[in-house]
């Protein structure tokens, strides 16, 4: 199994981070996970859905948060005190080579 954490702070500001999983799967591929979450300081988040996530369409709610999709590219985006946090979840099967 590999486990793997990035983080990264981009020119305009915002900070991203990843973390990845990965282990053998069946047939010898591999599976995995991919998880992001980027902070966007002073920006709203309608501003970056409509940016940023432009290509991701509403999906539906879990816990009163709404979930947006793209491809297989889960992601919910969390509005604080004028900020915004994008978590975004993908599955990866078996993982791009």
């Amino acid at each position: 199994m590999y486990i793997g954490l990035n983080v990264k702070k981009y020119r305009d500001g915002t900070w991203g981070y990843a973390a990845v999983n990965v282990a053998p799967g069946i047939n010898n591929s591999c599976d995995g996970t991919l998880m992001q979450m980027m902070m966007f300081p002073n920006k709203s988040c309608n501003a970056i859905r409509e940016t940023t996530c432009k290509d991701y369409k509403y999906m539906g709610e879990l816990a009163g948060k709404a979930i947006y999709e793209s491809g297989s590219t889960k992601a919910v985006l969390e509005d604080l005190t004028g900020s915004c946090i994008v978590l975004r979840y993908e599955a990866l099967y078996p993982v791009p080579k």
